[in-house]
């Protein structure tokens, strides 16, 4: 790492869900999450990309501005579907209950 990352790579703000690392995976509210700089980020744009779209990994980007997430488009139309389920009245109640229901009162769907 030259003296300008290392200096790039002090920067960047602390706490459960960053580091002052150039690349690091760590856990944030469950969500395990690759956190890297803007300059390593840049370096390596492909390679995060690819991560994001074929391992669902979840990359944020730390920059002197604040930070940026990136996902897939399958991870970011799972999180707007989930919003939207929450959204829908008494909606959570019913898929709690539906996780808990077995098997045997399930009934097979035909298309």
């Amino acid at each position: 790492m030259n003296n300008n990352q290392n200096k790039n790579a002090q920067r960047l703000p602390t706490g459960p869900c960053h580091s002052n690392n150039q690349f690091v995976q760590t856990q944030c509210m469950g969500i395990s999450m690759t956190n890297i700089n803007i300059l390593n980020f840049k370096e390596n744009i492909i390679d995060y990309l690819e991560n994001a779209i074929n391992s669902n990994d979840v990359i944020s980007v730390n920059t002197d501005i604040g930070n940026a997430v990136i996902l897939s488009e399958s991870e970011y139309r799972g999180l707007i579907e989930t919003l939207y389920l929450s959204s829908v009245p008494n909606m959570k109640k019913k898929l709690i209950k539906e996780l808990h229901t077995g098997l045997e009162e399930c009934v097979e769907f035909q298309w």
